[in-house]
């Protein structure tokens, strides 16, 4: 009788232990499907988070690019408003995609000094304004590609414009 009952607990052990190892393994799985949709939904969040972001410093990077410095007050408080429309998106964003980083970050760049530029430009000598105009060139053209390459990787062309 000893045996029986013996042999009867180690088979509800045995039981027990399988019931155990099959419900944690079920919560496991059910870990890995909700990780799995929590990925999604952040890849889902970061697109479009990272397609507003390229829309509107597409704006306002093509707004400075059309921009003529003539030295009035319009001008100043007209880059002043891209500058500061362009630091609140540049600002906004907080995605991983390190290209979009990057095209902020030059563009930013860009508007940054010619918004330092603009209040001194007029006191500085003829070689260092053709040299001042080359580095915004420059740094505006470096922008423009990263922007551009941003527009490409997202295929964002309609929603900027580009039909």
């Amino acid at each position: 009788m000893k045996k029986i009952i013996i042999a009867s607990v180690m088979i509800l052990m045995v039981l027990a232990i399988g019931i155990e190892t099959f419900t944690i393994i079920k919560q496991k799985q059910s870990i890995e499907v909700l990780n799995e949709k929590i990925s999604e939904m952040k890849k889902d969040t970061d697109k479009k988070l990272a397609e507003k972001v390229i829309i509107h410093a597409y704006k306002e990077f093509k707004k400075a690019g059309n921009l003529l410095p003539d030295g009035s007050v319009d001008y100043l408080i007209a880059l002043s408003t891209i500058h500061s429309n362009f630091e609140l998106v540049k600002n906004s964003y907080n995605g991983s995609d390190n290209d979009i980083t990057n095209m902020l970050n030059l563009a930013y760049d860009y508007l940054d000094y010619v918004h330092s530029l603009v209040l001194k430009f007029d006191s500085l000598s003829t070689n260092e304004k053709n040299e001042a105009w080359l580095k915004s060139f420059d740094k505006y053209s470096a922008a423009d590609k990263a922007l551009n390459s941003c527009i490409s990787k997202y295929a964002l062309f309609d929603k900027v414009g580009l039909e």
